[in-house]
């Protein structure tokens, strides 16, 4: 009966106000003690223990998770299932105010995560007609991001009222979390161990110089954290922006730099492969829609300079050298305008997903490139005419020495060959492509074949397992 119970409230047949009575009657019949599997009786006391969480009776919301802890610490297989409780002990003991406790239960909730591999995408499970868990499978991001973000969250409140000492070690286990969080984010997708990245936070301190400053934009519901680091220190700097706020103003700053209707200039176009000069009013970016582009965006990308950049310029006035480390929607947001001057014009600039390595300097390297792509209609996707001449601007703006991979020569024998005899340090690919929280219906088209997730990580990404620094490619993905 119990384990049914929390499936309905998860499919919204039942409202939490509808479930509590039901949940409280099964208990005082006996069905959680007389419960014979470990992990239902950790479900049924959790589950009810979430239930007088949102009902805000704490107390007996503690007494319900510390048993569900217990009865999933015998789990020896599903050792996992601990994470849930620790996170809902966490969530309990902040409402309570108990802010020392609650990151302790935070830090035990993601001490768990960690060695899960296949599977991790679920926040929930259930139980079918032969007690076996099941479970509904969603974006990693979407069900147990919010753990490493709400532990960043308590520990960057600590900070703000924390002596100097302390506070530079609050602020640097927020980041640390959220780079474990992106660690995690990957392997889970991925689902593969030459992804696992051995994590090891550096020491900034130890690479940067004076000249030089990082960047840490940590988006969360109430506000935007930003951590600049410059050597020897480390600033917080609090922006009163919800989070739902900063998305609208960033999907505004990116809509006018698209064109609503691109398929109906690009798509279905016959292309020559030999005269192009036609189709750069249609491909080049700068052309397409100019005017109306530059004054709709402007407005927008003033609006977001002024929560993300202008309450740090006290601190850049002797900078030269910006690294940029965003997540999430946050990411193409590195053109965002000082009035008339766009900052990467004042500013050198560098970004990149993560700081989890090895060491490392900052010294450039030399940019080798691999280009590849399809113009073709194949395998019943439309035609994509500019990626020619995308892939010739590109080819000679850096002047690769590698032929380009086009249509018939763009297959994954030819990439694979490619890859293994030359060390490219960016991989750019213009084609349609599918992306999806299950892996196995994600894949990039090639000119006779749909390249799988798994054909990339056998055939590419294991090429680069020695590296000592996790190289992600950089791919570009016209979707259909």
């Amino acid at each position: 009966m119990i384990r049914y119970f929390y499936l309905f409230l998860f499919l919204g047949c039942l409202s939490s106000l509808q479930a509590l009575p039901l949940f409280e009657r099964a208990f005082q019949q006996g069905y959680a003690e007389n419960l014979n599997n470990a992990a239902a009786k950790s479900f049924a006391y959790g589950y009810l223990g979430q239930l007088y969480e949102n009902d805000k009776r704490y107390d007996d919301a503690l007494l319900l998770t510390r048993q569900a802890l217990f009865s999933a610490q015998k789990i020896r297989e599903q050792a996992h299932i601990s994470y849930l409780w620790y996170w809902q002990l966490g969530r309990i003991l902040k409402a309570q105010g108990n802010q020392s406790g609650a990151i302790a239960a935070y830090q035990q909730a993601v001490k768990n995560i960690q060695p899960v591999r296949i599977p991790l995408t679920m926040t929930d499970y259930f139980f079918d007609s032969s007690d076996e868990i099941i479970n509904f499978v969603t974006s990693f991001r979407e069900t147990t991001g919010s753990v490493y973000f709400e532990l960043a969250d308590l520990l960057l409140q600590q900070a703000r009222s924390a002596q100097t000492a302390k506070r530079d070690k609050l602020l640097k286990q927020a980041r640390n979390v959220i780079e474990i969080f992106k660690e995690t984010e990957l392997q889970d997708y991925f689902q593969h161990e030459c992804l696992e990245l051995q994590t090891k936070c550096i020491d900034l301190d130890q690479i940067i110089d004076a000249e030089t400053a990082v960047l840490y934009p940590i988006p969360l519901p109430d506000r935007l954290e930003l951590l600049l680091h410059r050597r020897n220190s480390l600033t917080q700097v609090t922006v009163p922006i919800r989070e739902k706020i900063l998305h609208d103003q960033i999907i505004s700053f990116l809509l006018p730099l698209h064109n609503p209707h691109p398929e109906k200039l690009t798509r279905n176009v016959a292309a020559s492969a030999s005269d192009l000069s036609a189709l750069k009013e249609i491909c080049f970016p700068q052309r397409r829609n100019r005017v109306p582009a530059i004054q709709t965006f402007l407005e927008p990308a003033q609006t977001l300079y002024s929560s993300l950049i202008k309450p740090l310029l006290s601190q850049l006035q002797d900078i030269k050298t910006w690294v940029i480390v965003p997540d999430g929607i946050l990411r193409p947001l590195l053109p965002c305008t000082m009035v008339k001057h766009f900052l990467f014009n004042n500013l050198h600039w560098r970004s990149h997903r993560t700081f989890v390595s090895r060491n490392r300097s900052f010294e450039p390297e030399k940019k080798t490139i691999l280009l590849g792509g399809l113009s073709e209609a194949v395998q019943g996707f439309s035609s994509l005419p500019c990626t020619e001449y995308e892939l010739k601007s590109l080819h000679t703006l850096y002047d690769v020495h590698h032929k380009y991979l086009i249509n018939k020569e763009f297959t994954i024998s030819n990439l694979y060959q490619n890859i293994k005899h030359n060390n490219f340090s960016i991989v750019h690919i213009a084609s349609h492509g599918q992306f999806s929280a299950n892996l196995e219906d994600t894949f990039i088209l090639t000119y006779d074949d749909k390249m799988s997730m798994d054909q990339l990580l056998s055939n590419f990404i294991g090429n680069y397992k020695t590296l000592p620094f996790p190289r992600r490619k950089h791919c570009k993905m016209l979707k259909k």
